[in-house]
């Protein structure tokens, strides 16, 4: 996959998580979401989140780990792991 592609599923993947946010953060708040084209895991930490991408998904995906919180995250990174 290359770094344009991957950014665009990240994009869309991040969006896709944007919308579903509401109601995660009433079920899940201060849980970490894994989200990649539409299927969505909820682990304790970041460190769990990109592991479990990693191992479901592929590490050269456009997976999305991100903090189930009110808010917008301050940092979001395209990271080839």
């Amino acid at each position: 996959m290359t770094t344009h592609t991957m950014e665009k599923e990240v994009q869309r993947n991040a969006a896709a998580l944007n919308h579903k946010m509401p109601a995660l953060i009433k079920k899940h708040a201060g849980s970490y979401a894994l989200f990649n084209n539409g299927e969505l895991h909820i682990v304790a930490s970041l460190d769990e989140a990109i592991a479990q991408g990693k191992k479901l998904f592929g590490a050269k995906t456009g997976f999305v780990a991100r903090h189930i919180m009110h808010g917008t995250p301050v940092l979001s990174a395209l990271v080839v792991l």
